[in-house]
């Protein structure tokens, strides 16, 4: 069978914004030195172009942000099994949307500001606003990350599904 599944560039900034808006978790790849690079799920908010990820003040992840405070995010929407033909396996693939972000994190240390950014990230599953203790948002790490490059690619949308 011919391989008539495409992948397109997505470039409208609206489309890109629906499709992280739809994501419910992102990977993030971090700078491992003389290892292979740290690669683990976060949750995450999104606003304003800005993401918004939280984590323990201590452990492996921060103290290598600490170190190197490049990362990649990625995250996939609308994901589908696809395929040519249902009796050929190899006609067979996953349609998605995917988004893979580079950019630098900050650590948010200002206390009312952690809890803007908590409300952000709660907003995106649940779509409201909490209030926090204050030793919880003390022992908490905020990170923000403003995205320096974004690509956006849509994938093996021209079979059935």
């Amino acid at each position: 069978f011919p391989r008539i599944m495409k992948t397109y560039t997505i470039n409208d900034f609206e489309k890109i914004e629906e499709i992280i808006k739809s994501a419910q978790t992102c990977f993030i790849g971090i700078n491992n030195p003389g290892s292979a690079p740290y690669i683990i799920p976060m949750n995450f908010g999104y606003e304003n172009g800005t993401f918004y990820l939280h984590s323990g003040p201590e452990g492996k992840k921060t103290e290598l942000i600490r170190n190197d405070n490049r990362i990649s995010l990625s995250l996939h929407g609308n994901t589908k099994l696809v395929f040519q033909h249902p009796e050929v396996a190899c006609s067979y693939s996953m349609a998605a949307e995917s988004i893979v972000c580079e950019g630098k994190v900050k650590f948010i240390t200002d206390y009312d500001e952690k809890i803007r950014c908590l409300n952000i990230i709660m907003r995106h599953y649940t779509n409201r606003e909490f209030k926090y203790n204050a030793p919880a948002v003390n022992n908490i790490c905020i990170w923000e990350i403003k995205p320096e490059q974004i690509f956006c690619k849509s994938f093996g949308n021209s079979a059935k599904r």
